[in-house]
């Protein structure tokens, strides 16, 4: 029996003898812990972060953060007044939205900053981490940027863009599929782009992305209208960026600005969620460069009888923008690099299956033994036809593919 007990002391002390911070899920500050020689990033996912008692953990914001609050601030000495019998009275706590940079510490199962404990009511936020900045970007003939946050002077870089300014549209994105180390010091060799500290920010305006939405349903409907009810495109998000960096992921909320195109609803959620599966499949065990971009544009068969036709657009104020009539994919092996291959997803009902002529190079798919898989399905139309193609068949036909 008294074995028993102690065991059960043990653990419950084990487990008690730690600091458990709550946060607003959604918007997590950047948190990192010194174990041994090496800073680690550590998985800010669930809106909960615990840590061991007499330890501490760094807390980064680079916009500032939000709804951060002390119990009892007293080591703020512009914070307090007197009551008429001299006892120290404490007013709410400073604000402390400036601050980008913390360090909290566990004390007796306590949490505190600078002394105090901290409020822990589960509202602190950051709601910016990840920032765009300009960087020079391979193979892209417009303006490059860099999307990441930095850790003191340790870039984290999570995707680059290439940016025709313009138009204010990307022309292809950038990022790597495969497990990518938390340790801080490490993530140069992890890096898609190179950045440095004095890199210029660039602010990204998604403020008209709702408006663009509902201009995409209005087009389809005033250019297609017998055909609206079963040929959906609605804007949606261009590559799986969140569900590809595990730890990092969380990190990627001002990416949407960038990150979406008009989707056919029955590829996105037919073959090319397959595609996107499969990437994820191979990237387990060794990390793929993917670069992703569109090409064309979308025609279709006018209701009349001189068999015309018209282009698919939707308004973006001020510009025009085409609903393209190809998605895609660029993926090569990082650490050993080949040739790589180039999957492609047809983005439109409106083709002749007879004639086959939107196939524009030797459909290679049959022989990717990792897309084995698709072997029944990539040919249905109705889920999207794809079709594979070796890089230098389609450099000169898809719009802004990277040459190196």
């Amino acid at each position: 029996m008294f074995w028993v007990l102690a065991v059960l002391l043990f653990v419950t002390g084990g487990r008690a003898n730690k600091c458990t911070l709550s946060y607003e899920p959604s918007y997590p500050a950047i948190f990192t812990q010194k174990i041994g020689s090496n800073n680690i990033i550590l998985s800010a996912r669930g809106g909960q972060l615990s840590w061991d008692d007499r330890t501490t953990v760094n807390a980064y914001c680079p916009g500032g953060f939000r709804h951060l609050a002390l119990k009892n601030p007293h080591n703020y000495e512009d914070n307090f007044d007197y009551d008429t019998v001299g006892n120290r009275v404490y007013h709410q706590s400073p604000d402390m939205s400036h601050l980008k940079n913390i360090v909290l510490s566990c004390q007796d199962v306590q949490m505190k900053f600078e002394g105090s404990e901290i409020q822990n009511d589960g509202q602190l936020s950051c709601s910016t981490t990840s920032k765009y900045y300009e960087t020079v970007v391979p193979a892209c003939k417009y303006r490059g940027l860099a999307y990441g946050f930095f850790v003191g002077e340790q870039a984290v870089v999570l995707a680059e863009v290439c940016y025709q300014l313009d138009l204010l549209q990307p022309t292809f994105l950038h990022y790597a599929a495969g497990d990518r180390s938390t340790i801080l010091e490490h993530q140069s060799t992890q890096n898609v782009a190179n950045l440095t500290t004095g890199s210029v920010e660039v602010l990204i305006d998604d403020s008209n992305l709702e408006v663009e939405m509902q201009s995409l349903l209005e087009a389809v409907q005033e250019s297609i209208p017998e055909y609206a009810t079963v040929v959906q495109y609605k804007l949606d998000e261009f590559i799986p960026l969140k569900e590809s960096l595990g730890v990092f992921g969380s990190y990627t909320n001002d990416f949407r600005s960038l990150n979406m195109i008009p989707w056919w609803t029955p590829l996105k959620l037919g073959n090319w969620k397959s595609i996107e599966e499969a990437i994820e499949t191979i990237s387990r065990n060794e990390t793929y460069d993917i670069f992703a971009g569109i090409s064309g544009v979308v025609i279709y068969p006018n209701n009349d009888k001189c068999l015309s036709t018209g282009t698919l657009t939707y308004k973006a104020v001020p510009y025009v923008r085409n609903v393209p009539k190809y998605i895609w994919n660029y993926i090569r092996k990082r650490k050993y690099p080949d040739e790589g291959v180039v999957v492609i997803g047809v983005n439109t009902p409106f083709v002749d299956n007879s004639k086959g002529d939107y196939i524009i190079c030797q459909d290679i798919c049959d022989s990717i033994s990792w897309l084995n898989s698709m072997k029944m399905t990539r040919k249905m139309a109705g889920l999207g036809y794809i079709f594979c193609c070796k890089p230098a068949e389609v450099k000169d036909k898809l719009d802004n593919f990277p040459i190196f």
